[in-house]
């Protein structure tokens, strides 16, 4: 039919056409279709999307195959200035570090400190551990390196986390409240890596764990194996070596490298976790208090916490929740404030990994990456609302930093 055949409906149909478009393009062995779909869509408000004619996609496909070498230059040029790394919060120091062999499984942790001031410009820390290993793993996770976006993960590998590889810890803090993280289904230790890194340079340590249950994009274990993510392993035992992983993480802070050790407070000992590691902090929290002498969990502080509905929790916690989480009710423990205009990704680094416009359409398209919040307005009122919550203000936790502005409380 020529040009006049509408296509009506929700953005739900749209993204399925685009959707039949890109898995043809793929197919075929261009990707132009995926270009249009991705680049309209960033571009369209909801509104448009409801009516959008067959024609005017044709000759946008057209246009599209006369200017894809142009359009591929400029994403490589565009790309060249991602991922988007925030600024520390004012007035805060620079943030090291370092990667430790850790837990019962022969795993390891990536953990972030406050370092010294003078600094060897000659020792960055990239922003993937492993690298191409990683930046691979996250690719084919979500489906990006089967429909020709490998590139929006690619160039990763050498990106740097702003962190300073192996640095002295800085001096004169005092002992600092210690962060025991666990990275989602699918994530890995360096995922969150400039949002933990925001969280430490307001005095914390933050050790973020990568674990062992096959939920890691891949890890590498002490003896030099190779853990692929593994799906077909999700189930309770693997939850219960998580919770396990996490539970070693808070009695670790003593077997940390001794001028790492002597940072932590071990009366102010928090879980933290992202999606599936809120079941995984919950669960480690019930072993920790039927275990007798077992450390002293000061609380629990939660990003979109995979978890149904409402659950109460026996120490201070606090979570942050995006959009759709709200939506299906999730609340967990005594505060769990609403991040206006936030996707799940919002609270790991994906929204920073490419141009917003081109996350914002992958998370209509694809997975939930990035919402309509400015991500690096989140990052500063997360990181200042963390550390609140970790001083033991829970007033302040919910209210400084921008968080009255970008947030909003949730009542049972």
């Amino acid at each position: 039919r020529r040009g006049e055949v509408l296509w009506r409906g929700s953005a739900n149909a749209i993204k399925q056409g685009l959707r039949s478009l890109a898995a043809r393009s793929s197919k075929g062995g261009g990707s132009m279709f995926i270009w249009v779909g991705l680049l309209a869509t960033a571009a369209l408000d909801s509104a448009t999307l409801e009516m959008i004619t067959r024609s005017e996609l044709l000759r946008g496909a057209s246009t599209a195959a006369a200017a894809a070498a142009s359009i591929r230059a400029g994403a490589a040029v565009t790309l060249a200035r991602s991922p988007l790394m925030p600024p520390l919060p004012a007035g805060c120091g620079l943030v090291g570090s370092r990667v430790v062999e850790f837990g019962p499984f022969g795993g390891r942790a990536r953990v972030f400190y406050p370092c010294s001031p003078l600094i060897d410009a000659s020792s960055p820390a990239p922003y993937l551990t492993n690298g191409v290993e990683t930046s691979d793993g996250i690719s084919s996770l979500v489906g990006f390196n089967r429909v020709g976006l490998a590139w929006v993960t690619g160039h990763l590998a050498r990106a740097s986390s702003g962190c300073y590889q192996n640095e002295a810890p800085a001096t004169g803090l005092g002992q600092l409240p210690l962060l025991v993280y666990s990275h989602g289904y699918g994530g890995n230790m360096d995922m969150a890596a400039y949002l933990l890194r925001m969280v430490a340079a307001t005095g914390a340590v933050v050790m973020a764990v990568e674990h062992t249950d096959g939920t890691a994009t891949s890890t590498r274990l002490s003896d030099g194996s190779v853990i692929p993510f593994s799906p077909g392993r999700l189930g309770t035992e693997g939850l219960a070596r998580r919770a396990a992983e996490l539970r070693f993480g808070l009695d670790f802070c003593t077997a940390l490298p001794a001028e790492l050790s002597v940072l932590v407070d071990e009366t102010r000992l928090f879980l933290g976790g992202h999606s599936y590691g809120g079941p995984s902090c919950l669960l480690a929290l019930d072993g920790l208090l039927a275990t007798p002498g077992a450390a002293n969990v000061a609380g629990l502080l939660l990003h979109d916490p995979a978890v149904r509905s409402q659950i109460r929790t026996p120490v201070r916690t606090l979570s942050y929740v995006s959009d759709q989480y709200a939506a299906r009710g999730v609340r967990c423990g005594q505060t769990t404030l609403q991040c206006i205009g936030a996707a799940h990704g919002n609270f790991v680094d994906a929204a920073l990994w490419a141009p917003l416009p081109l996350m914002r359409a992958l998370s209509r398209l694809v997975i939930p990456v990035a919402g309509e919040i400015d991500p690096l307005r989140l990052y500063a009122a997360l990181a200042c609302s963390a550390a609140a919550f970790m001083a033991g203000d829970d007033a302040a936790a919910a209210r400084d930093g921008g968080c009255a502005e970008l947030m909003q409380p949730l009542l049972d």
